[in-house]
């Protein structure tokens, strides 16, 4: 069983940002957290849902539910920047039980220097920036480090769903979008049970046929 990595959030804020030199870091997982972490100099080993990746200077990934290590060090700075999922369950009622895949990275098995990788990346930098100009974290800090928050996770729901990565061409509309979150949601709700495709198509007014097609 991998532990939990408990996590500090700072003065309420949904975001939490750690800058740290890293050797190694043993298996764990997060609890209702989105990490993704940058490597800003040096390059280091990351691990996770068995795959293994090098990440250098400005390479990130996305973590969710999985367990996830890093390792052989080579002179590694990273951030890392948590976000707290429960403080986003009202605008996205769904996300604990959301999939996410974004690999910034060229071990990645899809294009990842993309216009929306760039976009993350952007918003990503603009905030260490921000973060390291304001140490003192003056009166409206709070306020902009919340913004900024609400932009990493409105980038990453609408271009990183794991949807995604296993389709990367596919155009979907918004109601077709909506219904797949239902769904992955339903079936993370009751990952317990021996849910068939019959069980799916009444619970969302499908037909089976569309169903075993969506």
């Amino acid at each position: 069983m991998y532990k939990a990595e408990k996590i500090q959030w700072d003065d309420d804020l949904p975001i939490n940002i750690k800058i740290r030199n890293i050797d190694y870091i043993a298996p764990h997982i997060h609890e209702d957290t989105v990490e993704i972490t940058m490597c800003i100099q040096g390059e280091i080993k990351f691990s996770y849902y068995f795959e293994e990746f090098t990440l250098k200077p400005g390479d990130f990934i996305l973590v969710d539910h999985d367990t996830h290590y890093m390792y052989d060090g080579k002179d590694a700075v990273c951030v890392s920047y948590y976000l707290n999922l429960d403080y986003f369950e009202k605008e996205f009622p769904f996300i604990k039980n959301l999939l996410f895949v974004c690999e910034y990275t060229a071990d990645s098995s899809i294009p990842y220097n993309t216009n929306k990788h760039k976009l993350l990346k952007g918003i990503l930098l603009a905030i260490l920036l921000y973060m390291l100009e304001h140490p003192e974290k003056g009166a409206d800090y709070k306020e902009r480090m919340t913004e900024a928050a609400h932009k990493i996770m409105n980038a990453v729901m609408e271009h990183f769903d794991i949807i995604f990565f296993y389709n990367p061409q596919m155009q979907i509309s918004n109601k077709a979008f909506v219904r797949w979150r239902c769904i992955m949601d339903y079936l993370f709700s009751h990952f317990h049970e021996n849910i068939s495709i019959k069980d799916l198509a009444q619970e969302f007014g499908m037909s089976e046929a569309y169903t075993t097609e969506f």
